[in-house]
């Protein structure tokens, strides 16, 4: 191209006009710049195309006032004040998670005053891969929805902006064709085939269905801490969601009285803890909880012992890969290798020191590595199992903690009891968490309509 002596115009050498020309984005403040091929124009035309592209840059939004920030860093300044005030510690982490992961990606970038309610509308639609589930369901999506909304209508009120979010509407929600609860009849079932196809999962199981407790109640529970097995007690006292570890939704502490049925299970967990690392169980996990995670020095010498590569031994499991009793190890490659004495010593001692830090102090449940097992780790069990079962419904974790609820109310029990054992902070969370079903209006119906003398 042959620049012209008219500033954005070049000649193209195939006849015709290349025009381009550059503004600042007043929604922005980014440079953007605007150019175009015009094969056929007189170099008249493309001085007015300039122009054109140059006022349309100039025109294309309000003027914007130097003082008014973009959003992201409005966001920050707004969580430096709104945190200290909040009172949940997960509070705090899930409006931060917010914002960091899902808002500022996507509208960060634009200053305050120049974000528009459809700007707004496009970022709710948005399709979005959640790496766990394949997808945010439209309630965490409002979720965020509701955290931006009030750093918008904070940003509205310190700088007299219009409000975009007035006429923005949050995702509809999916009518659920089944209650997320199961009556006796299925949970027996459900417990039999959580029993037989994911024995790791049992106790956890159980305990979640019949107390009623928050997945995240669950998680961090342990040992030396939260279980008195001669008391036949369990403290619940924190919650753990992701990197986040501090005290329950409530902050309450609560201490509950077992019946002898799950003390005997908890006794049999324990027991089954010190005999075996759990099947599967990663044996030389890099990272991890102290005691479990291994160094690369000391994977360097047991696998000198064993006669595998260093970078091999990290894939063996308990169970799958490495057979104590038969002294035989499988190569990743499906190869048997048999090994000596001394490794079968020195494997056995790292089984046993595993169990040893599982079953003394450390977590009830714990992931492959010792640390906290994830949020979504019994998502894809409770399908499987609850398809084992026949039960038709969809069951997810959630559905432990409504369960309870509705077992606790056919069981006779009083709701003040229900919710000191859930940790429900009031009764319109526990209705919340409830379902009523039809057999159950109509026995209650019946004796109303008895006493009437009908």
């Amino acid at each position: 191209m042959q620049k012209t002596k008219y500033p954005g115009v070049w000649r193209l050498p195939s006849g015709g006009y290349h025009v381009r020309t550059s503004a600042i984005d007043p929604r922005t403040g980014r440079l953007l710049t605007r150019k175009r091929n015009l094969p056929k124009a007189t170099l008249k035309d493309a001085i007015q195309e300039v122009a054109r592209l140059r006022e349309i840059a100039k025109t294309g939004g309000t003027v914007r006032d130097p003082k008014r920030p973009t959003l992201t860093a409005f966001a920050r300044s707004w969580l430096e004040t709104h945190l200290p005030r909040m009172t949940s510690d997960l509070a705090k982490a899930r409006y931060t998670e917010a914002l960091d992961l899902h808002v500022l990606p996507d509208l960060g970038a634009f200053f305050v005053d120049q974000i528009r309610d459809h700007d707004l509308e496009s970022w709710l639609v948005k399709p979005r891969k959640d790496p766990r589930r394949g997808r945010y369901s439209p309630h965490t999506v409002n979720g965020w929805w509701r955290v931006l909304k009030m750093v918008m209508q904070a940003a509205a009120r310190k700088y007299y902006l219009p409000d975009p979010t007035a006429g923005v509407k949050p995702l509809p929600l999916p009518q659920r064709e089944h209650e997320n609860s199961m009556t006796p009849t299925e949970l027996r079932a459900f417990l039999e085939a959580t029993r037989s196809l994911h024995p790791r999962w049992y106790t956890l199981t159980v305990l979640g269905f019949t107390l009623g407790m928050r997945p995240g109640e669950l998680r961090p529970l342990r040992w030396d801490d939260d279980v008195d097995l001669d008391a036949g007690t369990l403290t619940i006292r924190r919650s753990q969601r992701r990197r986040y570890i501090g005290p329950t939704k409530t902050k309450r502490v609560r201490v509950i009285s077992l019946p002898a049925a799950l003390v005997d299970l908890l006794r049999t967990h324990r027991e089954a803890m010190k005999g075996s690392a759990g099947f599967g169980q990663v044996v030389f996990p890099m990272k991890g909880a102290p005691g479990i995670a291994i160094g690369m020095k000391r994977l360097q010498n047991i696998a000198s012992v064993i006669g595998m590569p260093p970078r091999k031994l990290r894939g063996l499991r308990w169970d799958v890969d490495v057979d104590l009793a038969t002294g035989v190890v499988r190569r990743p490659n499906g190869e048997v290798l048999k090994v000596s004495p001394e490794a079968v010593d020195l494997l056995q001692k790292r089984r046993n020191g595993m169990n040893g830090y599982a079953a003394a102090g450390g977590l009830l449940f714990p992931s492959d590595v010792g640390r906290f097992i994830s949020p979504s780790c019994l998502d894809k069990p409770f399908r499987k199992i609850a398809e084992a079962a026949k039960i038709k419904k969809l069951i997810t974790p959630k559905a432990m903690r409504r369960t309870a609820q509705d077992l606790s109310r056919l069981a006779g029990v009083n709701d003040l009891v229900t919710r000191a054992v859930s940790g429900h902070s009031d009764i319109a969370m526990q209705e919340l968490y409830s379902t009523v079903r039809g057999e159950e209006m109509r026995k209650s119906l019946t004796a109303v309509v008895q006493l009437v003398g009908l």
